[in-house]
C-alpha cells in the first residue's frame, strides 16, 4: 500500500490567483458554466457508493489529498475497505456525512467536498463544451498557470478533454488530457503565454467517438495563477509511515504535466 504524502497546492508569494473553482461553495460566482446546446448540465455532487467498479469519482479531489481525522494520517491506496472488489483510489462513502479510507493507523475520516460531474446521457459519440461563466481576472505576468483535477472513466474510443481559453467567438486550444491506466483522480498543470485580452474564459471540451451511456467526466479544483507553474509549490508533510511522497511542483513544465493521485 502507498500513502498519499502531499497536500493541496499552495501559492508562492510571487503568484496571484486569477480564477478558482472547487465546487464546494458559492457556485454561482465561481463555478458557473455555459455549455453548448443540448449538453447535459454540470452536476455538483459529493460522490456515490457504487456496488461495482466506479464509473465516476466516489469522492472529490480534496478528500484524498488532505489528511484524515482523528490522527492526521493520509489515505493508503489502493484501499481495501469492504465491499471494494477493485483497486480503490477514493474515499469510501458510508453516508452523506461520513467518508472513510484506510490509513497506516487504521480507518480515517476523509474531508467531504464536492466536484463537477458530466454524465454522458446516451450511447454513442459525445462532443460538448463547458465554458466558465466568470472570467479570469486581470493578469500582469507574461505567463500563467492552469491547474486542475480531472477524471475520465476510461481512455477507450478517443475519450479526452480538450482545454483552452476564449475571449469572444474564437476558441484558443491550450492542452488536452486523457484517462490514466487506473480509476482515479488525476492532476494536470499547464503553463501558457498570457492571452492578449486582460479578461478571458476557460473552456473544457469533453469528447469521445462512441461507447455506452455509462460514462462520465469530472473536474475539481480548477485554478489559474499569474506566473508559470514552476512557481507553484506543495506542502509535503513529514510522515514516517509514508512509503512514497510526490511533489506536484517537481513535475510541472511549460508543456503541461499529469500527476496521478495516490500513486
Amino acid at each position: 500500500l502507498f500513502t498519499v504524502g502531499f497536500s493541496i497546492l499552495t501559492i508562492c508569494t510571487a503568484q496571484t490567483s486569477l480564477y478558482s473553482c472547487n465546487f464546494d461553495t458559492d457556485l454561482a460566482s465561481t463555478c458557473g458554466f455555459q455549455s453548448t446546446p443540448g449538453a447535459p448540465t454540470v452536476e455538483i455532487t459529493d460522490g456515490i457508493a457504487p456496488s461495482t467498479t466506479p464509473r465516476q469519482p466516489l469522492s472529490d479531489a480534496n478528500s484524498i489529498l488532505l489528511p484524515t481525522t482523528p490522527n492526521g494520517d493520509y489515505c493508503s491506496f489502493p484501499d481495501s475497505i469492504p465491499p471494494s472488489t477493485w483497486p480503490m483510489y477514493f474515499c469510501q462513502r458510508n453516508s452523506a456525512t461520513n467518508y472513510t479510507c484506510s490509513t497506516p493507523s487504521g480507518t480515517g475520516n476523509c474531508v467531504i467536498g464536492k466536484y463537477g460531474l458530466v454524465k454522458v446521457p446516451r450511447a454513442g459519440a459525445f462532443d460538448q463544451t463547458y465554458t466558465t461563466m466568470n472570467n479570469v481576472q486581470t493578469h500582469v505576468e507574461d505567463f500563467q498557470c492552469l491547474s486542475f483535477y480531472y477524471y475520465v472513466t476510461d481512455a477507450a474510443l478517443g475519450a479526452k478533454i480538450d482545454i483552452g481559453w476564449s475571449a469572444g467567438a474564437a476558441p484558443f486550444p491550450l492542452t488536452e488530457v486523457k484517462a490514466g491506466p487506473e480509476n482515479r483522480w488525476q492532476s494536470h498543470n499547464f503553463t501558457f503565454p498570457s492571452p492578449a485580452p486582460k479578461n478571458y474564459f476557460i473552456w473544457f471540451q469533453m469528447l469521445r467517438d462512441g461507447g455506452s451511456a455509462d460514462y462520465s467526466y469530472a473536474l475539481d479544483e480548477i485554478k489559474v495563477f499569474d506566473g508559470p507553474c514552476e512557481l507553484l509549490t506543495t506542502n509535503i508533510p513529514t510522515t514516517p509511515t509514508s512509503s512514497e511522497s510526490m511533489s506536484i511542483a517537481e513535475t510541472n513544465s511549460t508543456v503541461g504535466s499529469d500527476v496521478t493521485i495516490g500513486k
